[in-house]
């Protein structure tokens, strides 16, 4: 089932369906088309835009990358209660000296999540700058997996960084996820969150930055989550740091 190129399942040349561990995918070549609610299976390297849709289907990467274009917010908008998307790795389709830039968000997996992420990988590079939506402090969210984490995130990791210019503006960055209440199992942040930021007292709690979320409730589960990146939060308040989690996220309510 599987060949020896990096753990890829093998996909006949002009095969429209392929079988993996009883489930019929539908065969994704080069170009990522706007999702039905079907199962998908890459058959290589995919280009990707934007998909505003919701998806409670099978999104399998098959250990290939998708390249996401600068356009692109996220894959799906919400991966609904039994939706899954497994085995990818995001990357951008700029050249490496160029980061994404967003004005308003920057979720690449999905907006929010019900269901389950396993197996992905995010490899970005994301700088925040001025927002243009014309609304001078509605909140800029950055974390690469979700926006709100309610499903199971597992066995992944962040390799790419966020950068947050100073501006006039207030950010919410987590390297995984803005706000986290469902579970995270098994996950690692190797990149580094930067964010810098002007300190207004009356917006302290919407403006930081956490290694693996910028918010969590108390019900929220980790399980070997880990952070070995750095993470600059610029100024915050030190309490909200949870000192048992080694800062991995800002806040909690």
């Amino acid at each position: 089932q599987y060949d020896n190129r990096g753990g890829h399942v093998y996909i006949p040349d002009g095969a429209e369906t392929v079988e993996v561990d009883g489930v019929v995918y539908n065969v994704v070549r080069d170009r990522m088309p706007l999702l039905e609610n079907i199962n998908y299976i890459l058959a290589g390297d995919v280009y990707c835009v934007a998909n505003p849709f919701d998806y409670s289907a099978i999104y399998n990467g098959n250990n290939y990358e998708l390249q996401m274009s600068i356009n692109s917010h996220s894959l799906v908008d919400e991966l609904q209660e039994g939706g899954v998307i497994k085995n990818v790795v995001f990357v951008s389709a700029q050249f490496q000296d160029r980061p994404f830039s967003w004005h308003e968000y920057c979720h690449t997996v999905c907006n929010n999540n019900y269901g389950t992420i396993e197996n992905v990988k995010t490899n970005l590079n994301c700088m925040i700058y001025q927002s243009l939506v014309g609304v001078e402090f509605r909140p800029i969210t950055v974390g690469y997996f979700a926006q709100e984490n309610h499903g199971t995130i597992s066995n992944c990791i962040n390799t790419g960084n966020i950068f947050a210019k100073k501006n006039n503006m207030i950010v919410e960055t987590g390297a995984f996820v803005v706000e986290q209440y469902g579970e995270m199992n098994n996950c690692v942040n190797t990149g580094m969150v930067q964010h810098e930021f002007p300190y207004w007292e009356e917006y302290r709690y919407q403006n930081g930055a956490g290694a693996i979320a910028f918010l969590t409730s108390e019900d929220a589960e980790f399980r070997g989550v880990f952070n070995v990146g750095e993470c600059v939060n610029g100024q915050i308040d030190d309490k909200y740091i949870d000192e048992n989690l080694h800062g991995l996220f800002y806040r909690t309510t």
